[in-house]
């Protein structure tokens, strides 16, 4: 009964605020539907293994629907969006320029790294289905690495771009096209092997897409199930078919299917629970603010006097986004944080029709919103946030006070 009550309320905020907005990806709907869904997904009592999973507390629940809510009520403030708004703006001679500065510091990081350490795609094929595939990559070189991590966010400034200058030379645009195709066939499938980057683009395009022409609920549904069906393909690829991510459902083929996708949703809340059942002290801005205070107090961290408590179950290390938030201020934190993420995302999404510039910020938080039931990708580590930082840099550079020419939906030509 649980699980039917969190999967109802994920049903009834999305279609609320999906109502209120007429934006079936409204930033704040798509949390909650996230949010409650996947707890509903961990809540299957039938798929549970009673060896490694512990019944929810009582707190449990109440963390879970606390944040939902105050996820909720931000979204309310959301405005109408009457049709699609599609626009053309010609970026400023300093994004063009900061942008290709990036892209050329992501490529010589990515060279870097190869360089010094090296790359065998024969032992990589040899591997193939027999390791986790992340295990056989270098390590990347610290600081530089900062650059390299850029490459699907630059990748979605490239995107917006190529759909929203018309006036581009051809040079630029084949530059443009070039620098996507590297970033999702070479950079995030071969050379980082990561579908949470390679998610990154995906979320971030359908967000554009959306942008520029207006998608039913069935597009929706079609395209977040082929996504799925990707991502859990993946998961076959980087890891063998025996190891407990793929097999924990069974061997059924249906259900060898689908164990990816609940192994990486359903620990993620043991470990929550976990943090819930034990007898912690709050850390109250320790924990979530590590990212800013880590330079300050790095000997208090790294001695342990400033005590920060990761449970994890088996080698399932992931744990939700409200996790740190619980561990500083109970459930208190539970309201705070996601509330003041759902706030900050209903601002920049109510901004856009005046600096529709904004929808490139917007496209890199699509994964933060998807997956803030697997960790915080809103601003959980520095090699989070500072990508974030750079593309936010990049939305407020891209007019530098050009004037923005919107068309006719009727006479659209989507460019992506």
């Amino acid at each position: 009964m649980s699980s039917i009550a969190l999967f109802t309320a994920a049903l009834m905020a999305y279609l609320i605020l999906v109502y209120r907005t007429r934006d079936p990806l409204a930033p704040s709907a798509l949390l909650c539907l996230f949010w409650f869904g996947a707890a509903s997904l961990a809540e299957v009592a039938a798929l549970k293994d009673h060896s490694l999973q512990r019944p929810w507390e009582f707190e449990t629940y109440v963390a879970v629907y606390l944040c939902g809510l105050s996820m909720f009520a931000p979204g309310l403030l959301q405005r109408r969006q009457r049709t699609v708004q599609p626009f053309h703006c010609e970026p400023s001679v300093m994004f063009r320029h900061l942008t290709a500065l990036l892209m050329w510091l992501s490529l010589a990081a990515v060279a870097a790294r190869l360089y010094v350490f090296g790359f065998s795609l024969e032992r990589l094929i040899l591997e193939f289905g027999g390791v986790d595939l992340k295990t056989e990559l270098s390590d990347a070189i610290p600081g530089v690495h900062y650059f390299e991590i850029m490459t699907p966010f630059l990748c979605l400034s490239a995107m917006f771009e190529l759909s929203a200058n018309k006036r581009m030379s051809k040079f630029r645009r084949m530059a443009l096209i070039s620098y996507v195709l590297y970033a999702v066939l070479i950079y995030c499938t071969i050379l980082s092997a990561s579908r949470g980057t390679l998610l990154v683009i995906l979320a971030g395009g359908l967000y554009l897409i959306a942008q520029k022409a207006r998608l039913r609920f069935a597009h929706l549904l079609s395209i977040g199930a082929l996504i799925v069906a990707g991502m859990s393909g993946l998961s076959f690829i980087r890891m063998s078919p025996e190891s407990m991510v793929n097999s924990f459902l069974g061997d059924d083929l249906l259900f060898t299917a689908l164990s990816p996708i609940y192994t990486y949703v359903a620990f993620n809340f043991e470990n929550l629970n976990s943090l819930i059942r034990a007898d912690i002290q709050p850390t109250y801005v320790l924990y979530s603010l590590k990212f800013l205070l880590w330079p300050f107090f790095k000997s208090y961290y790294e001695s342990g006097a400033i005590v920060l408590t990761n449970f994890d179950t088996l080698f399932f290390n992931a744990r939700t986004f409200l996790y740190p938030f619980y561990h500083d201020l109970g459930l208190i934190g539970c309201l705070i944080y996601p509330g003041l993420i759902s706030l900050f995302l209903t601002h920049l999404r109510n901004s856009i029709p005046k600096k529709p510039e904004r929808v490139i910020l917007l496209m890199g938080l699509q994964k933060p919103i998807w997956f803030a039931f697997f960790g915080n990708y809103f601003f959980g580590e520095l090699v989070i946030l500072i990508p974030l930082l750079v593309l936010g840099m990049l939305a407020a550079t891209y007019r530098m006070k050009r004037s923005v020419r919107y068309v006719e939906p009727s006479i659209l030509r989507l460019n992506i």
